[in-house]
Order: C-alpha cells, then structure tokens, then sequence
C-alpha cells in the first residue's frame, strides 16, 4: 500500500537521470551543490495532490506514476516517469500545491533539490528552460495519449500498455507490481484485475504474477496492446533527443540569454496588486494588475474565430498566445489509425500555448474552436519578454498550467472509469459553461470528435439523453439542454473538476493572494542571484498589501 516514508537520502548523487545529463557542465553546476541522492522505496508516496511542493526528484532508475484522486475513493494513473523525466517541475513556475499524487512503484533511486532551489537556477539558465520545456511537452503528450486510449481502448488493451509501460522505465521483464497495486493505476476493481491477468496468461503475455512480481513476455503483451504505448514511447524518446540538441546549441537570443530575475529587477517596476475595474473578458488577463497587463496589451491585435478553425496543428511551431475572451477551444489529440479524441476544452479562463514562455517549441496538441468567439492574440517571443519581466504574468501561467494539467487528469481518469453517456453529458456541460444560452452550436460529427466514437454511437447515447429530458432538441447543428437534468446524468467527474479548478483560480488569481505570490517571488530571487542583481533586486519597490 502506499506510504508517507521519506525518501532514504544516499550520500552519492548520479547522472542516469537523462535530464540532468543533456545539461552542460555550467548548468549542473548550479543545480549540483543542493542535489542529495535518495532511495525510492516501493510504494512511497513522494507528493500528495494538494501538498505544497518542497522538492523536484530526478529518477535515475525505478519508475514513479503520477495517480488523480476521484471522489468516491478510486484511483487512477495518468502518466508514469522514469530516469527520462522529473517530478515536481512544476515548482519551477513558483511556489504551488500539487495537482497529483506521485507514487513510487518501482524502486529505484533519485536525486533531488529544495523546489526553491530548482526555481534560483530555472531562473538563471536558459538551457534548464528549453530542457524542462520539453519534458514538460512530452508529459502534456502522455496525458493527452492516456486519455484518448482510455476512451478508446477496453480494459485488457490498457493493462498491456501500462505493464510495457512501466517495463520501459525499469528495462527488466520482472515488474514488482502487486495485483491490488494495478487495480489503482487502472481504476478498476481488484477483480477485474484477477480476470484480465488470467486472460494474458493464457496468451503468453504474461509469465507468472505471483509474490508481487508480474514476469511478462514482451513481444506477446505488445501484441495485446493498443498502438500508444508505441506513440507514448516514441513522443518521451523524442523529447531525450530534443533536450540533447537543445543543451548542445541553444538558439535562442540574447534577450532570453538574460535570467529571470534580473530582468525583473531591471525593470525596477512596482509590485502593488489592488483590485481594478476592467472590461477585458479573459480571467487570466482581468487578474493581471494594470501596469502588468500594460506589458502585453500594446502587443495584442483582437481575432474573432469561426466553428471548426484549426489555431495550431500538433507539431507546428507555437508562436502565437492565445487569450480567449469567449468561445471555446477543444484540445485534440490525433490517433495513429486516423482518430481523433478530444482531451480538454479551454476558453476565457486560459491561454492557448502560454506555456512556449518556456523557450521556442512545437505544440503537443491540435486545438480546433468548437464554439465561435474572440481572443486577443500576442507573439510568443513578446509573451516571454513580459512574462521574463513580470512577476504577475509568471503567476497567472503557473495558475493556468496546473489547472490545465488537472483538467487533463480528470478527463483521462474519466474516460478510464464511465461510460459514454456520462462523459457527453460532462463535455456538454463544459461547453455549457463557456456560452450565453442553453443552444449549444454543435454537430453531432463534433461531439463524435470530442469523445473518440463513431457517429452512430452518438446518436444513441443523444436519443437517451433526450429520454432522460437532458436534452431538449438537437437539430440544425444545435444542441439545446436542460442543465439540471443535464447534471444529474454526467458522472461525478464534471463537478470534482471544476470545483477542484474553481478553487486554484479563485484563491491563486484574487488580489490578496496574487500580492503575496508576488512578495514571496521578489524574496526568493533577491536570494537566489548574485552581485548586482542582488542589489536591483532589495532596490525594487516593495508589496503593499
């Protein structure tokens, strides 16, 4: 079962960590003098979603899965990291809880860094940024991947890839996983696991489960899997190489060759955060305080996009922010066999691509508008300047970046644990959310993309919603709902996610509590740089709250 144990501190600290070895001697060397080597034991849990962040782990060996808690007790994993990846980098962005649980289950050993400590030398050094901007890619990949083969896939075909999964990241076909243990990365019931164990066994796939150790036969269980796991390993594989090429020769130009923080004290700029009027329909922008939101706005040129309009294509580079002020944006996720399953759904409340403030990067992600709407839009390179100079923008897309991660969470775990009336009723109230009427303009081929089935499978399930009075008509590329019967039809997942989400934005994008991010970021980098950065730094003018 898993336990709080902290992690066992071991006196050496090595580079199996592939993270860690694409960097060049200067970098590490900002990170070395406050990395301790750990031991991490089966089943500890590293993180608990809500914990505040204290250290970053980079896994040199073992493998750690990132699990979402839903509200009736079950479990389920949305990703898993190994010796390619880190857990907590998040923190970089600034000091925040958690959004997931992180569960060792495969020992190995790790080393980590105070997140405080992480955030000083993420701030100095571009490498570190281009480096975490592709793990970061990959990991919003594996979500975005889990999710849509959750929805597609049957249990069995899962289980596969989960077990070649995490034999990937331990490179041994003796996988030190207990029944119980996979009954919470899948989220289903113990047995079940029994049952789809005893179906692999009997097609060779797996050798022997006993004593806590599944013994498996690679070829056999990849033949029982889903193409994902191919995908999943071949996006992780991609981004090792990018972080190689990218710490080898960084193209990236002087004004990002500048720290963090000592652009933020050469702008000399005043910390002050009030509650101001503002006419500016996207949250994200309307929590910024005046003179931050000044930063951007001389950049913006207002779009309006129709139904059905492409933004970025997964892949393309991003080199527009998007800030939408209505309308909504569905996440797409592209399938090997021609599929498309959507993964998430943005509008006012977030930014299209706000995390290329990393460095210059391809999409993971294809986002196609579902609603009509309008955005002001900024180029990505004038987004990372303000971002580099503001404190309060940093906030707000660290904000941004873990209610976006959460939304995927849910929507993974979602589709792993209901059936499809449920998940339409859940997409149909989150599009609810983001326009003015009860006439929802979407086709039935939209909402056939939107969950990954086939049109015919649409109509069934819109006929018993109608049944159920949940929707009231659906003709001439409308959808019109009663929210109410709506609600009761959705599963659980729809109000657990946007109230956990409803909390982050309230209480992070408020004027009292975006001050204090504020103060405690002006405090952390006065710490962590050096000579005359320092003293910009204490020279700059202080919060007021």
């Amino acid at each position: 079962m898993p336990h709080d144990g902290l992690p066992t501190v071991t006196r050496t600290v090595g580079i199996g960590n592939r993270l860690l070895a694409t960097l060049p001697p200067a970098d590490i060397a900002l990170l070395a003098p406050e990395l301790e080597g750990v031991a991490l034991d089966q089943d500890a849990v590293l993180v608990r979603a809500g914990d505040e962040v204290e250290h970053v782990f980079f896994p040199h060996s073992g493998a750690i899965s990132l699990m979402i808690d839903m509200a009736n007790g079950q479990t389920v994993a949305t990703a898993a990291i190994g010796c390619e990846g880190a857990v907590g980098i998040l923190s970089a962005l600034g000091p925040s809880p958690s959004a997931i649980t992180a569960i060792v289950h495969a020992a190995g050993t790790a080393s980590r860094i105070p997140a405080s400590r992480f955030r000083a030398a993420f701030n100095r050094s571009p490498v570190l940024r281009h480096a975490l901007q592709a793990h970061l890619s990959a990991m919003l990949t594996q979500f975005q991947l889990g999710a849509a083969c959750n929805a597609l896939h049957p249990v069995q075909v899962r289980m596969a890839r989960w077990l070649l999964n995490l034999s990937d990241h331990i490179d041994h076909d003796v996988l030190p996983l207990t029944q119980e243990a996979l009954s919470q990365i899948l989220g289903v019931r113990r047995t079940t696991v029994t049952l789809l164990m005893r179906n692999l066994r009997a097609s060779g796939a797996i050798r022997s489960d006993r004593r806590g150790q599944i013994e498996i036969d690679r070829s056999r269980l990849a033949a029982v899997a889903c193409e994902c796991h191919e995908t999943m390993r071949l996006e992780v594989d991609g981004s090792a190489s990018t972080n190689t090429a990218r710490s080898r020769f960084l193209g990236v130009g002087d004004d990002e060759r500048v720290s963090l923080g000592a652009l933020v004290a050469r702008s000399g700029k005043d910390y002050s955060v009030t509650a101001h009027p503002t006419n500016v329909g996207n949250r994200l922008l309307a929590a910024l305080p005046p003179a931050d939101l000044g930063l951007l706005t001389p950049h913006f040129q207002k779009i309006s996009f129709e139904p059905d309009a492409m933004l970025v294509r997964s892949g393309d580079e991003l080199d527009q922010v998007y800030f939408p002020h209505s309308g909504a944006i569905a996440f797409m996720v592209d399938m090997p066999n021609g599929q498309t399953v959507a993964t998430t759904l943005m509008g006012r409340e977030g930014a299209l691509a706000s995390l290329s403030v990393l460095g210059p990067s391809r999409s993971s992600v294809t986002a196609i508008v579902r609603v009509a709407g309008t955005a002001s839009r900024i180029s990505a390179a004038k987004f990372r300047l303000a971002y580099a100079r503001s404190a309060a923008i940093r906030q707000v897309v660290q904000v941004h970046a873990r209610t976006l991660l959460l939304q995927l969470q849910h929507v993974a775990a979602c589709n792993a644990l209901h059936r499809v009336e449920g998940r339409m009723a859940r997409w149909l109230l989150q599009i609810h959310d983001r326009v003015p009427d009860d006439a929802l303009p979407l086709t039935q081929e939209a909402l056939a993309q939107l969950l990954g089935v086939r049109r015919t499978t649409v109509t069934l399930t819109m006929s018993k919603l109608r049944v159920a009075g949940a929707i009231r008509s659906d003709r001439r590329g409308f959808v019109e709902v009663d929210r109410t019967r709506l609600e009761s039809v959705a599963c659980e997942c729809y109000a657990l996610m946007q109230r956990r989400i409803d909390r982050i934005s309230c209480q992070e994008l408020s004027a009292p509590r975006l001050a204090l991010a504020l103060l405690q970021e002006s405090s952390f980098v006065t710490s962590g740089e050096a000579g005359e950065d320092r003293a910009e730094i204490k020279a700059a003018s202080p919060v007021r709250e």
